[in-house]
């Protein structure tokens, strides 16, 4: 089953289902949608190779701020598919208790948001990347490496 949004374009679609699955009051905060619109988008990206909601993030002063990438004043019927809905629906139940500084601390952990400078667009590639610490082992791989000089 999909999901219909009368929206102006993805980016409100998105934001709209966030917000009907999101906790009324501070914990629907503007700030905490567009932390958890980077997660939604960033994480659709790296098993999708594409946004779900096409916008663009800048790196804002204490969190991403999405901007959309085609703005319109005319309302469009947007058809999320049922699997895009199911993955908005998981990240706002994953972050009902968590708090706006808790949500953005998870974006200015991730990759794309240490890649970026206040202002920059925050590039999707970096969904990619690896957040995990490397393992001891992978950590005693490397120093062997630069030890042995085989590391240039």
């Amino acid at each position: 089953m999909s999901v219909k949004s009368e929206s102006r374009n993805r980016l409100d679609a998105v934001r709209l289902e966030l917000r009907r699955h999101c906790d009324s009051g501070a914990d629907c905060a503007p700030e905490k949608l567009d932390a958890l619109m980077f997660r939604v988008d960033f994480e659709h990206y790296a098993a999708h190779e594409r946004s779900l909601s096409g916008a663009v993030y800048v790196r804002g002063e204490r969190g991403p701020i999405p901007v959309a990438s085609t703005a319109s004043d005319a309302r469009v019927t947007i058809d999320l598919s049922s699997g895009e809905a199911a993955a908005i629906r998981r990240i706002a139940r994953e972050s009902r208790d968590t708090s706006v500084e808790q949500a953005q601390a998870w974006c200015r952990a991730h990759p794309g948001w240490r890649l970026a400078a206040a202002g920059e667009e925050i590039p999707y590639a970096a969904a990619f990347l690896n957040t995990d610490p490397p393992s001891p082992a992978e950590t005693e791989h490397a120093s062997a490496l630069v030890r042995t000089g085989r590391c240039a």
